[in-house]
């Protein structure tokens, strides 16, 4: 695994634990030459879950 992939792989993850307590996290990654841009959508109301109460 590259350096990036591990990158990835721990923003993937972060997304995954956020989620499991109700925060939808959107993920847009863009190949953009010489870079790489990623954008994470997060609301600022989370959506009611068993866990959220």
């Amino acid at each position: 695994m590259t350096d990036m992939g591990l990158f990835f792989n721990s923003i993937d993850n972060a997304i995954r634990i956020v989620g499991d307590f109700g925060v939808h996290v959107e993920r847009e990654q863009r190949d953009c030459g010489d870079s790489i841009e990623i954008v994470l959508r997060v609301p600022k109301m989370p959506e009611k879950t068993a866990h959220s109460g």
